[in-house]
């Protein structure tokens, strides 16, 4: 009976059919044929579309090379950006041309430097555009002769160059040029002088040779001397180009908190108080009348602001030392306090064009003066400190003035006030018309309201520094 049975067996099994796990593996081995497939036609596309827009971007960087030299005047053709969009790709594409006169095909010549004849314009294009989230971008370089449309071996090129405070062009600045006291030939000029581009550039062309006065201005710009139209003398000679280059920004907006230490009110200043404003960048520019806020040229570090007028130390004229509190060193004062180092404020910085977040906190030194009499007028006059004091000193006449080293607050109309003053060594008087004879103000009449001493001569120092812990 098995023996009957085992053909029968043998040919059900013959006629199951594919099994289940066969149907799975095939469709499997499929699946992976059918993605290499997919990835390989999706990579020719892609490398299709990429190659058409590479040749398109080719094309728009060409056709941006010949409107370059199609320029008849090369001082005209400057930095540019613009978007275009081809038809039929969807694509934008962004063009860049960026320009630089050159000296000689390898070397770079800014407007501002250099002292040689102007040569060639050299033309970089960049066209880029972002495709399946990735940027790509294509570039061409060119350099333009001008020809003989620029030089003339009889007479002169000026050059002139205006930055930011970053570096940067500053556009639309306007340019004169007149010749100088001494002129040595130099004639006006007849022709008009563009105001600066992009680049920050302007060309002054076909100048007789001579001396000129170069001046740069535009509304609220400053250069780096706080000058709103600073002037720079050059000597032209023919067949040559002579460069003028200057920092020249928008102002920034500085207010100012003098006395910030006294918080007390009814405080008097000096009419004619000095303040001084110190950069790292450029030294040291002094203002001579309180007033906020100031606007100065916006160095990016900013400035650090002191009472009265800071003079290095350093110089011939052993400058002022006394108003900055950096220059009062660690030790102990006249009543055998343990004194701190002093510190300089902290400092403020601001935007071209924009306005410190914070005002400038000016720290001074405050005495109370009383017994005055008839509405007197009070001076205050620098003078030199005792050693005990730990102030630095001060060269009067290199800080104020020879003939006449004091501050002024004015007509005082009761009989005490409160005044302020820039750290170091000072003598009080009064007198009864504006600059007339003066009386000391003995010590009697005089006392602290700011850490300091006043001594039995009535000479009053005003101490910056802090009680060391």
């Amino acid at each position: 009976m098995i023996a009957r049975l085992r053909p029968l067996l043998g040919r059900m099994r013959s006629e199951a059919g594919i099994s289940l796990i066969e149907v799975v593996v095939a469709l499997f081995v499929f699946a992976i044929i059918a993605t290499g497939v997919g990835y390989t036609m999706l990579a020719v596309f892609t490398s299709t579309a990429d190659t058409k827009a590479r040749v398109e971007a080719s094309n728009l960087a060409a056709q941006e090379i010949d409107l370059a030299r199609s320029i008849g005047n090369l001082f005209n053709l400057v930095d540019a950006n613009k978007d275009v969009q081809v038809n039929g790709t969807g694509l934008v594409y962004h063009i860049n041309r960026a320009t630089q006169w050159v000296s000689d095909p390898a070397i770079t010549q800014n407007c501002g430097a250099g002292g040689g004849v102007l040569k060639y314009k050299s033309v970089k294009v960049t066209v880029s555009w972002t495709s399946a989230s990735s940027t790509h971008n294509v570039t061409t370089n060119t350099v333009i002769d001008p020809g003989t449309r620029i030089n003339d071996p009889t007479l002169g090129t000026i050059l002139v160059s205006v930055t930011t405070a970053s570096g940067t062009g500053s556009a639309g600045v306007t340019v004169t040029a007149v010749p100088s006291r001494v002129a040595n030939g130099a004639q006006a000029i007849t022709s008009t002088i563009s105001p600066t581009d992009s680049q920050g550039c302007t060309y002054i062309l076909q100048v007789t040779p001579g001396n000129y006065d170069i001046t740069v201005s535009k509304t609220n710009f400053l250069d780096v001397n706080q000058a709103p139209s600073p002037v720079v003398t050059r000597g032209v000679v023919a067949g040559a180009a002579v460069s003028v280059g200057l920092q020249f920004d928008n102002s920034a907006s500085f207010p100012l908190t003098w006395a910030s230490n006294y918080l007390l009110g009814n405080l008097k200043l000096p009419t004619n108080l000095s303040t001084s404003f110190l950069s790292s960048n450029f030294g040291t520019y002094v203002t001579g009348t309180p007033v906020t806020p100031v606007r100065l040229y916006p160095f990016t570090a900013g400035y650090q602001v002191l009472a009265g007028k800071y003079v290095d130390p350093s110089l011939p004229s052993h400058g002022c030392a006394s108003v900055d509190p950096s220059t009062w060193p660690a030790g102990t004062n006249v009543s055998g306090t343990s004194m701190q180092a002093g510190v300089r404020p902290t400092g403020v910085a601001a935007m071209p064009g924009g306005s410190a977040l914070v005002p400038a906190a000016i720290p001074m030194g405050i005495v109370n003066v009383s017994g005055l009499n008839s509405n007197p007028y009070v001076v205050a006059v620098e003078t030199s400190g005792a050693a005990a004091t730990g102030d630095p000193g001060c060269a009067v006449a290199s800080a104020y003035s020879s003939s006449s080293p004091t501050f002024t607050f004015g007509q005082i109309t009761s009989s005490s006030a409160t005044l302020g003053l820039p750290f170091g060594s000072w003598l009080f008087y009064t007198s009864s018309t504006p600059g007339g004879s003066t009386t000391l103000i003995p010590a009697a009449g005089l006392s602290m309201a700011s850490s300091g001493s006043v001594d039995p001569s009535g000479t009053v120092t005003f101490d910056p520094r802090q009680v060391a812990p």
